[in-house]
């Protein structure tokens, strides 16, 4: 899955006067399947003047991925969930659901060196009002066990986006952000 990220097309999506890349879990599917989202992908994105970056919680962003992917591959008992927790914590399982959101700019690194613009997830209002996957109270059974599983978020999972909080509404070089914490990632 981390190979496929970082091989995958780059696609950043233009909704209106937003210039928004998506990560995953953070808005992705409410912002590229909103009606009015046009994708720009790899070398037509080194032209983009800012790109805003909506960057989520990281433990709250591990947990929920974590729970997706559990989701995703109908892993829903407990002793399976904590099976592959260990494999996580072990790093023989990555997804982009939880990866660090720091590999997320690395990949759009690949083919803009401008600027980005940190957004909270609050910014995600100001993109849609399609929320794809919403948490609602009419949910299957096996996912409202699945989101009641205690799951801990591992730290080399969440250090270097930690980092990236402290940016919220501003603008930065993605280079300088690259550069800069680098090294933090495990």
């Amino acid at each position: 899955n981390l190979n496929k990220l970082i091989t995958d097309d780059c696609v950043v999506v233009q909704i209106g006067n937003y210039t928004v890349y998506p990560i995953f879990k953070c808005g992705f599917s409410s912002i590229v399947q909103s009606p009015s989202a046009i994708q720009i992908k790899n070398k037509n994105i080194k032209n983009l003047k800012t790109i805003d970056v909506i960057i989520r919680d990281p433990k709250e962003r591990f947990v929920l991925g974590f729970k997706e992917y559990c989701w995703n591959e109908k892993i829903f008992d407990v002793q399976s969930i904590n099976e592959t927790y260990k494999k996580v914590k072990q790093n023989k399982i990555v997804d982009r659901h939880f990866i660090p959101q720091f590999i997320w700019l690395m990949h759009l690194s690949k083919y803009f060196k401008g600027s980005v613009t940190f957004r909270k997830m609050s910014y995600l209002k100001k993109l849609t009002s399609l929320h794809k996957n919403k948490v609602g109270p009419y949910q299957e059974p096996k996912k409202v066990i699945l989101m009641k599983q205690k799951v801990k978020p591992l730290n080399n999972f969440v250090t270097v986006d930690e980092k990236l909080l402290k940016y919220y509404n501003q603008t930065v070089l993605l280079t300088d952000i690259i550069k800069r914490y680098k090294n933090v990632l495990s």
